[in-house]
């Protein structure tokens, strides 16, 4: 006979609303760049993260608070790297594997943004949630260990 899963039993809605605010109010924190980080601050992992999703996918306040703490991440990425906070790469690799953004123009990715008939001058390249693009042209000062 199956063992019973008492850990994933005492996931509730109540249980997990109050976890979500601890995260959320964790992510608002200025250092907090990737979900595991806060995640991890409130003694969870990634896999519950994974369970909450599955479990609560019908569940409108929880499914709200989980796409808020997301944003929330999503957009500190996004704005560190416009403000050239942190390199423009680290970036886009977190936006790539964390909320399916793609910078590969003429990728077959349903995030992809279609490559341009003419050559341009080096740009990072973001689909906006509302399927628009928005091209940062590149900015030499961002690579601070290169030479001059």
């Amino acid at each position: 006979m199956r063992e019973r899963n008492n850990n994933a039993e005492k996931w509730d809605a109540e249980s997990v609303i109050e976890c979500l605010l601890k995260i959320e109010a964790h992510v608002r924190k200025e250092d907090v760049f990737f979900l595991g980080d806060a995640l991890n601050q409130t003694g969870l992992y990634r896999q519950v993260w994974k369970y909450w999703k599955r479990k609560f996918a019908t569940h409108d306040d929880i499914r709200f608070l989980m796409m808020r703490v997301e944003s929330l991440l999503e957009a500190r990425l996004f704005g560190g790297a416009l403000k050239r906070e942190f390199a423009p790469w680290v970036a886009m690799f977190a936006l790539r594997h964390n909320f399916g953004w793609s910078d590969t123009p003429g990728s077959e990715d349903a995030h992809a943004i279609d490559a341009p008939d003419e050559p341009q001058e080096p740009a990072l390249i973001f689909e906006l949630a509302n399927n628009e693009a928005l091209i940062v042209p590149y900015n030499p000062a961002w690579d601070k260990n290169k030479k001059k």
